[in-house]
């Protein structure tokens, strides 16, 4: 596998971890409870998949990660208990909140 180019940022949860590459995309990898890979799945993958583009910043808490795109917007994906991403889904990484200016 090719890798593309250098990590900038490596951002651990609990059981997951993202990381984020100097060209934007951004690869999980870990245990997938609550979507929090943004993989889609509930499958743990031991192997990094990519998962977003355009990415800047990346976060991660025990059961989410949390994204900032080139353009500003922040997208979250994960646990979603009280809606606390701003999404009644998990499954994809969801927009959460519009960058402050």
């Amino acid at each position: 596998t090719e890798v593309p180019g250098r990590i900038v940022q490596v951002a651990p949860g609990r059981i997951h971890v993202a990381v984020l590459y100097e060209n934007g995309d951004l690869y999980t990898c870990g245990n997938a409870n609550s979507y929090k890979l943004g993989t889609g799945s509930l499958t743990a993958t031991y192997l990094f998949t990519k998962v977003a583009t355009d990415v800047v910043q990346v976060g991660c808490t025990s059961n989410a990660t949390l994204i900032t795109k080139q353009d500003g917007t922040v997208w979250g994906v994960g646990a979603t208990e009280g809606f606390g991403l701003g999404a009644s889904t998990s499954q994809a990484f969801v927009k959460a909140l519009n960058a402050l200016t």
